[in-house]
């Protein structure tokens, strides 16, 4: 279990990269916190009651599949974006999503639910997505090859989440706040799979990276502070935005009552006797 304040907050090359590359690829992921969902088989607040969410800010992250808009139909029909009762509307263009060298990994669509109305017609919902996908890597086939067909069927992930009035007016959240947003965003339990390969390399780079930092900084002035790598597993996309909340009961009270903090992350320092770009590092 992640230690608290850490919320999942991922680039668009974190998502493509780390999580979406290694589901295709059927290979070890960083965490559980993507997980797999018929997001175009029920309405989006079914997926809000039944799935933790990722972060307070009401987003949820879901493994899915776009299913063919008419069955049987050839390889680059369209895709059907019809989900429980409504369904996605696209409301932007195809946006690419670019590395930090500027190479194209991927793409970007963004949606709005429509729901129906008793009229016949649609009503825009509280409910936007963005789907991420990955047109140049399909699932692995049986044999363990790669399949050259971009066929509709392939893993996707689609981030689902509130519009900004929505999370602002509590009144709309009440019918499902209670049963799941609430004691969701508070605590969230991640599965992290310390042993794959893949982490036990990482751990050892960042061993020696953690190593040479300290040489390198014994070997210059005391009066220099120099930051030191204090390793800890947090896998991709996770960033340390803790409440106020969390930093009274999880951290501050801890340490007043002589108690283990959850994590290393906050240091102890003179505050007020050092310039603060001595204590930043910058």
């Amino acid at each position: 279990m992640l230690p608290p304040g850490f919320l999942f907050r991922p680039s668009d090359e974190v998502l493509l990269v780390t999580y979406l590359k290694n589901k295709l690829l059927q290979w070890p992921l960083p965490c559980d916190v993507i997980v797999e969902a018929d997001v175009y088989g029920c309405h989006p607040q079914d997926l809000a009651l039944e799935y933790l969410m990722a972060n307070r800010d009401f987003e949820w992250f879901f493994f899915t599949s776009t299913p063919r808009k008419h069955p049987g139909a050839s390889e680059t029909s369209r895709a059907s974006r019809r989900a429980g009762l409504g369904r996605w509307k696209a409301t932007k263009g195809v946006k690419n999503v670019v590395d930090s060298k500027n190479n194209t990994i991927g793409s970007k669509k963004s949606f709005c639910y429509m729901e129906q109305n008793s009229d016949g017609g649609e009503n825009k919902s509280i409910w936007l997505m963005e789907e991420f996908s990955m047109q140049n890597l399909r699932r692995r086939g049986s044999a363990g090859e790669m399949r050259d067909t971009n066929e509709l069927d392939d893993w996707v992930i689609s981030k689902i989440y509130l519009t900004p009035k929505a999370r602002k007016a509590h009144a709309d959240l009440k019918q499902f706040a209670s049963a799941t947003l609430e004691p969701a965003f508070k605590r969230r339990r991640i599965e992290v799979p310390y042993s794959s390969p893949s982490f036990l390399l990482l751990i050892g780079l960042l061993l020696l990276f953690d190593f040479l930092s300290v040489s390198f900084a014994d070997s210059l002035s005391s009066d220099i502070l120099i930051p030191q790598l204090e390793y800890m597993m947090v896998p991709p996309g996770f960033i340390f935005q803790p409440t106020d909340e969390e930093l009274l009961d999880f951290f501050l009270k801890e340490k007043l009552l002589h108690q283990p903090l959850p994590c290393d992350i906050i240091k102890e320092a003179d505050v007020y006797g050092n310039h603060p770009s001595n204590l930043t590092g910058s």
